[in-house]
């Protein structure tokens, strides 16, 4: 994970933390679909997460 460290102390909260950055990178990848979808001639490996 590059480094980041997990805040959570129990066993249910880091299955919650776990599957919140899921989701989120989840949602990246579906938004930057959805941007090179929508703009014609706009390859996938220029679009940046950084950017997202």
């Amino acid at each position: 994970m590059d480094g980041r460290v997990l805040r959570s102390r129990s066993v249910p909260g880091l299955e919650q933390e776990i599957f919140a950055l899921l989701t989120v990178y989840q949602a990246l990848v579906r938004m930057a679909g959805d941007v090179t979808t929508a703009t014609p001639g706009l390859s996938v490996q220029r679009v940046s997460f950084t950017v997202l």
